[in-house]
């Protein structure tokens, strides 16, 4: 019945994302940067379904998956440097920039360390703490570099493409930055959520 309930409550989120992705694709700021910033949660979450045969991650992972992927749906629509939340928050507090990418971001280092805590545990079968949380931290930084890297090869030659893809909004160490609230998602994860522990102990899928 667990199962069962976990299987719902999953198609829901799939139910939901599918029309936040509708919605993003109808009349974005820019179809190639739309495109751009969502073909990684679509190849994600293909990743996810075609691999729940193999692993079943916890409901806490995959809801975590689901925000990460709604973050970067609704960027690709009004562009990171343009979502209209922010850009009433940077007014409203005098800010300098619309930091709706620093808090996708942030998000972004969450999702690394919850999967690879979960495969280490449930798949390697590791009981160390400190590796697991070290070799998961420095998992989620790379992945974020790489996708730092990923970005830049991808508008190379094309300046006014490159401003709106990568929302920099003239932040020269922009992705520095990018890098450093990965890092930092990444960090809280470890610190505030106390699931790998107790993972360890009952050795089991953890909800």
């Amino acid at each position: 019945m667990k199962q069962l309930n976990k299987i719902v409550f999953l198609r829901v989120l799939i139910g939901i994302y599918m029309l936040l992705f509708i919605w993003s694709v109808i009349n974005p700021k820019d179809y190639q940067i739309w495109f751009l910033e969502v073909i990684p949660c679509v190849i994600g979450l293909l990743i996810l379904w075609r691999t729940y045969a193999i692993i079943q991650f916890s409901t806490t992972t995959y809801i975590w998956c689901f925000i990460a992927a709604g973050f970067m749906t609704v960027g690709a629509h009004y562009s990171y440097a343009e979502v209209p939340l922010f850009d009433w928050i940077k007014e409203a507090f005098e800010l300098q920039r619309n930091n709706y990418d620093k808090l996708g971001h942030f998000v972004q280092g969450i999702v690394p360390v919850l999967i690879m805590q979960e495969l280490m545990v449930k798949r390697l079968r590791l009981s160390s703490l400190f590796w697991i949380n070290l070799i998961s931290l420095f998992t989620s930084i790379a992945i974020s570099a790489i996708y730092e890297v990923l970005e830049w090869l991808s508008i190379l030659g094309e300046p006014g493409t490159a401003e709106l893809f990568l929302g920099a909004q003239g932040y020269f160490w922009d992705a520095q930055s990018d890098m450093f609230f990965a890092g930092l998602g990444a960090l809280s994860t470890i610190i505030f959520l106390k699931r790998t522990r107790r993972m360890i102990q009952v050795n089991v899928l953890f909800d």
